[in-house]
C-alpha cells in the first residue's frame, strides 16, 4: 500500500485543472454608509476564509469564501477551482485534504488576491493585499463537509 506522499504525488499527476469560477464578488467602502468609527473590527487580520471541498464522480471542487471587514471596506469574494478526476480514481480523504492544502489552495489564491485588490481599489480605498500564504497556513480537515452546491458539469 503506497504511503500518503506517494498517493498525493499520484493525485497531483492524475488531476487536471478544468475551471476557475467566481461565484460572488462585492465590496463596499465604509465612508458614505455607517460611520467607520461606529464599526467594530476584530484586532489583527480582518480576513476570514472558509474552504469548502466537494468530490463528486469526475470532479473535485475547492471553493474559498473570503470575508474582509476592516475600518475602510467590506469585501466578500467567493471563488472555486475545479479539477477533472480520471474515471475510477479514488483517493483517501487524508490525501484529498493534503492535495487541497498543498496544491488547490495555491491555485485559487492568486485569483482571490487579484480580485480583492481590484475590487477594493474600485470602491476608492487602498487596495487590500492578502498576506503571503505559506504551506500549512490553511489547515484542511480530512473529514471536510461537502459543498452543498452542485459542481458545474
Amino acid at each position: 500500500m503506497p504511503d500518503q506522499r506517494a498517493q498525493l504525488q499520484e493525485m497531483v499527476a492524475d488531476l487536471e485543472l478544468v475551471q476557475v469560477r467566481c461565484y460572488e464578488v462585492r465590496a463596499r467602502a465604509r465612508d458614505g454608509f455607517a460611520s467607520a468609527d461606529d464599526v467594530e473590527v476584530a484586532e489583527g487580520d480582518p480576513v476570514d476564509m472558509r474552504v469548502l471541498v466537494r468530490h463528486a464522480d469526475d470532479r473535485l471542487g475547492v471553493r474559498v469564501r473570503t470575508d474582509i471587514q476592516s475600518k475602510d471596506v467590506e469585501v466578500y469574494v467567493d471563488i472555486a477551482v475545479y479539477y477533472a478526476v480520471p474515471p475510477g480514481a479514488e483517493y483517501p480523504r487524508d490525501v484529498q485534504a493534503s492535495f487541497v492544502s498543498s496544491v488547490a489552495i495555491f491555485t485559487v489564491f492568486p485569483f482571490l488576491r487579484e480580485t480583492i485588490a481590484d475590487v477594493t481599489r474600485r470602491v476608492g480605498v487602498d487596495p487590500h493585499l492578502l498576506r503571503l500564504l505559506r504551506p500549512g497556513d490553511i489547515d484542511i480537515n480530512p473529514e471536510f463537509a461537502p459543498d452543498p452546491d452542485q459542481i458545474p458539469q
